[in-house]
C-alpha cells in the first residue's frame, strides 16, 4: 500500500505543477483590448509627469480592485518601476536625438523610440502576469474582455 500511495501522490504532484506551469504560460497571452487595458493601466501608473506618491498609492488600491496578495502586488510594483525607468531612458533618448538635429525627427529614429518603449511596455506585462496566479490574472484582464464582449455585441471589431 505505501507504494502505491507513494506513486500516486507522485502522479499527483507532478500533475499539479504541470497545470500551473500551464495557467502560468497562459495567462501571458493577452488579447487585444486586454493588451489596450494593461498598457493604459502601466503608462498612468508610470507616468514620468506624475507624482510617485501618488502612482504608489493607485498601485496599493490595485489590491483592493484586483485582490492582490503581497507577491503580485510586488511584482507590480517592481514592473511598474522598471517600466518608469525603461519610459524615461526612451525620453532621455528622445531629447538627445532633438538637440543633435533641430526640426522633425527622422521617421527610423522615431520607430526605434516607439520599439523600445513598446519592448518595455511588454516586458512589465509579462513581468506582472507571470507572477499573478490564475483568478488573478482572469481579474485583471476582464476590463480589456469587457471592451472586447462590447464591440463584439455592436457587430464593431476592433
Amino acid at each position: 500500500m505505501n507504494r502505491l500511495s507513494a506513486l500516486l501522490a507522485a502522479v499527483a504532484l507532478g500533475f499539479v505543477s504541470v497545470f500551473s506551469t500551464i495557467s502560468l504560460a497562459q495567462t501571458a497571452a493577452l488579447n487585444t483590448h486586454e493588451m489596450r487595458f494593461m498598457r493604459s493601466l502601466l503608462l498612468g501608473l508610470a507616468c514620468l509627469s506624475c507624482d510617485q506618491e501618488a502612482s504608489a498609492s493607485r498601485i496599493g488600491q490595485l489590491q483592493t480592485e484586483y485582490g492582490l496578495n503581497a507577491s503580485e502586488l510586488a511584482a507590480v510594483g517592481s514592473a511598474v518601476d522598471n517600466l518608469r525607468n525603461a519610459l524615461q531612458a526612451v525620453r532621455d533618448q528622445q531629447r538627445a536625438a532633438e538637440a543633435s538635429s533641430p526640426g522633425f525627427l527622422p521617421a527610423t529614429t522615431l520607430a526605434t523610440l516607439q520599439g523600445e518603449q513598446a519592448r518595455a511596455l511588454q516586458a512589465a506585462v509579462d513581468a506582472i502576469f507571470s507572477q499573478l496566479r490564475p483568478e488573478t490574472a482572469a481579474r485583471m484582464k476582464r476590463p480589456g474582455d469587457i471592451i472586447s464582449d462590447r464591440l463584439s455585441s455592436w457587430g464593431l471589431a476592433y
